[in-house]
Formats: structure tokens, C-alpha cells, sequence
């Protein structure tokens, strides 16, 4: 087990993060940080205990719990949690460290809905573990101790790091519409922006909503946000968008019309979130 974690700091500019209250933020940080989770993100733990450790409510807790699953980020399944993208954030992808990991979940198995997923989420790790343990009639995978989820070493680290960069900057050549602001500025959402969102509102079509709030904001001058306040605005918009049922449905066509900053603008990009 892992003595510590890792906590990206764009995780701060999350859309989720940046919705949820305090006791939510709480929560979010406890579950991959806390001493009962092993190297799969799987943690068998009461209400109870979970309260105790974050000083939450049992009922507060079990809501946000349920919130964190509708939103993708947990598996419940009985007293067990699976924290669905914690191998992808705390974990490598080394041949030691996936050999750990087949080996953890082999020896000690996750409630079968959760190694299900597991496998549907991670096929490079876990389905040629299951196609090893079916050869030779019954021959299990050799026994292999799981290695500590961040016991690479920095040049590995960096190469992840770089591998990391080098798909987000893949991804930015997808362009979504500016937001009009204060002072004839202008705000350029970033690409890592808008995987988040869409993440995060999965019924909403993003590139389309903020077209049309960048519209509503032509048409309402007076009501223009500051630059600090259009990345908030932009959530909210999108929050709100999701909560309707998603009215910006993914099934409409996402015009991405990008008509270029207005005359005389500054347009500032949200890269270093």
C-alpha cells in the first residue's frame, strides 16, 4: 500500500470539484487519500467509519456518495467503493506495476460488479490477466507481491508526466466558442476544460451550449462577467443545462462556430488551470 498520493492541481479547476460545498471537496479528497483504499481504488468501509474519519454526517455522506456514482466517479456495491478513475491517477503502467495489479485483483478479488468494471475500464491490465489464468487448465498467474502504487522513479514519473502533456496538447486543436467579457476581453475555454465538462454534464452537448451562452451574452451586454467570473459562469450554464435534462441535448448537432474575439478584444486562455 501506498503512503501517499498524488493530488493534481488541476483538480481545483475541476467543473465537479468546483460544484461540490465544503463537506463535498472533504469527501472527494478523503476517498483517494485515505489509508483503506489499495492500489485497484477499492475500499471496504462503513458510513459509519467514513463519518468518523471526516467529521461528515452519515446521511450527508451517503448523499454525496450517491451524487459521486451518478456522476461516474465510484461504484457502490455494499460497503464497497471503487473509485473508477484511480488507477489511471495514482497508479503506472509499468510491467511491474501492472503485474501487481493483476495479481491484486486475482488474489484478492473485488465484489464481481466492480471487477466487471474494472476490466470493461483497464482491458490492457486486466483482460490479459484473465486470458493467462485460462491457459493450461486452471494455471494461475505466478505470485506476485502488489507493488506500491508510486514506487517508480522520477525518469518514469517524467515520462509519464510528458506523455500526460502531449495529449493535451492533442486535444487542443479542439476549439469551442469564446465567452464575451468585461473590458472587450474575451474568455477561450481550454481543451481540458471541455473534457471535464463534458465529463462531468454527459447529457448536454458542451460545444453547443457555450455557443448559445456565448450568444446570450452578445445580446445581454449589461450582464457581461468579469474574466476571473466566465469560467464560473460557464459551469453554471452548464449545470443548469444538465439539470433540465439536458435540453443542449448530445444528439443536436455541435456547431462549433468560433467567430473570433471581438474588435479590439484580449483573449486570455485557461491553459494553466
Amino acid at each position: 500500500m501506498a503512503e501517499y498520493r498524488t493530488v493534481k492541481m488541476s483538480m481545483w479547476g475541476d467543473p465537479f470539484f468546483e460544484s461540490l460545498e465544503a463537506g463535498g471537496k472533504l469527501l472527494y479528497i478523503y476517498l483517494f487519500t485515505n489509508p483503506h483504499v489499495n492500489n485497484l481504488g477499492v475500499m471496504e468501509i462503513s458510513l459509519r467509519r467514513i463519518s468518523y474519519e471526516t467529521g461528515l454526517k452519515e446521511e450527508e455522506t451517503r448523499e454525496l456518495l450517491r451524487l459521486f456514482a451518478s456522476q461516474g466517479k465510484v461504484l457502490l456495491e455494499g460497503q464497497s467503493i471503487l473509485l473508477l478513475n484511480f488507477i489511471k491517477n495514482q497508479t503506472f503502467t509499468s510491467p511491474q506495476i501492472t503485474v501487481g495489479l493483476q495479481n491484486l485483483i486475482h488474489k484478492n478479488p473485488p465484489p464481481p460488479r466492480m471487477a466487471a468494471r474494472l476490466r470493461e475500464k483497464y482491458p490492457a491490465i486486466f483482460t490479459s490477466a484473465r486470458k493467462e489464468e485460462g491457459k493450461g487448465q486452471g494455471a494461475s498467474m505466478p505470485p506476485v507481491s502488489p507493488l506500491p502504487a508510486l514506487s517508480l522513479s522520477l525518469p518514469e514519473f517524467k515520462e509519464k508526466e510528458e506523455k500526460e502533456r502531449e495529449e493535451e496538447e492533442e486535444g487542443a486543436g479542439r476549439t469551442a466558442p469564446s465567452i464575451p467579457c468585461l473590458e472587450g476581453r474575451e474568455y477561450q475555454p481550454a481543451a481540458r476544460d471541455m473534457a471535464a465538462w463534458q465529463e462531468a454534464y454527459p447529457s448536454v452537448n458542451v460545444p453547443l451550449a457555450i455557443a448559445q451562452a456565448r450568444q446570450w451574452c452578445l445580446s445581454n451586454p449589461r450582464k457581461l462577467k468579469t474574466l476571473a467570473g466566465a469560467r464560473r459562469f460557464l459551469t453554471a450554464w452548464l449545470a443548469r443545462e444538465e439539470k433540465s435534462g439536458g435540453a443542449v441535448s448530445l444528439s443536436r448537432p455541435a456547431a462549433l462556430l468560433n467567430p473570433g474575439p471581438l474588435v479590439g478584444s484580449q483573449i486570455y486562455h485557461n491553459d494553466s488551470l
